[in-house]
């Protein structure tokens, strides 16, 4: 099962790559997205190597950048419900990485990717609108 989880991850990494064009960003936010993803690919080495510190300094880093002003690129309150959400999910990864669980930061992954391609369609939404 884990290799079924990793698999979609890396899927859904790869997919992110095409967001900046899909979404229109302009540069300061592609960046950070591209920040995001060296961390989320980071987390991911971490999870499949159980290297709780890379977890741990890897979503610590992608922490810091949801607060940053260039982070928010719509001002709508279901944007700032995604944030909210892809904040606890990093609080989660790092809750279980301090625990050390496999699993837990397998789980929290997985959720903290979902909640990424759930933000994402909504911006992608809302720019094609």
């Amino acid at each position: 099962m884990r290799n079924y989880v990793l698999a979609g991850v890396i899927g859904t990494l790869i997919t992110l790559l095409g967001v900046r064009l899909a979404i229109g960003q302009s540069e300061e936010v592609a960046k950070i997205m591209r920040q995001k993803l060296s961390y989320a690919q980071a987390i991911l080495e971490g999870v499949s190597t159980e290297d709780y510190k890379k977890i741990t300094d890897s979503a610590g880093a992608m922490l810091a950048l949801t607060h940053r002003v260039e982070w928010n690129v719509i001002d709508r309150p279901e944007y700032l419900g995604f944030s909210q959400e892809f904040r606890r999910a990093l609080d989660e990864l790092v809750d279980s990485a301090q625990r050390r669980s496999a699993d837990g930061v397998a789980y929290d992954y997985v959720q903290m990717t979902m909640a990424c391609v759930s933000c994402h369609r909504f911006v992608r939404g809302v720019k094609r609108a």
